[in-house]
């Protein structure tokens, strides 16, 4: 089952990607920023971003973070994993295909994951 998680972390990182230039006009420079607005937008997938997050870095360098120890997914885990993704790239199809999205309220993020108005 090796890989299958960070196939689909990329399949979230993609629609991520789209998401955030649809919003944005621009993409982030980074995973780290694509992950941490798209906690923003998608808020109510915190947790599943978050499991997604574990679940890729178990699969791409077999620990959690670096200091961690080392091991494989159980089928369990993929699982989570690929529901998680699942679960997100439909909340993501929907708002692209939503015109009534805010985005004047979305656009208040600079493309470097820095809150404008604060």
């Amino acid at each position: 089952m090796a890989g299958v998680v960070g196939l689909a972390y990329a399949a979230f990182e993609s629609a991520i990607i789209a998401l955030t230039k649809r919003k944005n006009g621009t993409d982030y420079p980074s995973h780290l920023l694509r992950r941490a607005r798209a906690k923003v937008l998608l808020d109510k997938y915190q947790d599943k971003i978050d499991v997604l997050w574990e679940v890729r870095n178990i699969d791409f360098y077999g620990n959690v973070k670096v200091g961690t120890e080392m091991r494989e997914l159980s089928r369990a885990e993929v699982e989570d994993g690929l529901n998680a993704v699942e679960k997100i790239i439909e909340e993501v199809e929907k708002v692209l295909n939503d015109d009534t999205t805010n985005c004047a309220q979305l656009a208040d993020w600079d493309h470097h994951g820095e809150n404008r108005i604060s």
